[in-house]
């Protein structure tokens, strides 16, 4: 079964590395293909994928607490 295509909100972590009272935290989206278990500590998703084999190429790896959504495409 092919993998699912997946859109995902997620949050980033931040550093200030000067003086400062605050520092926000980027939220982004990234769209792929979902390679990962649920059970793994990470939500995997590759850009591309080969048609007649596993094979994927541009692999992102987030943290699964920094996931704030996770849906179908």
């Amino acid at each position: 079964m092919p993998p699912k295509l997946v859109q995902v909100h997620w949050v980033d972590v931040a550093e200030v590395s000067d003086w400062s009272t605050d520092v926000e935290n980027p939220e982004f989206f990234s769209i792929g293909w979902l390679i990962s278990d649920d059970d793994s500590p990470f939500v995997k998703l590759s850009t591309t994928r080969a048609l007649d084999d596993d094979a994927y190429s541009s692999i992102l790896s987030i943290p699964r607490g920094c996931v704030l959504s996770l849906s179908t495409i």
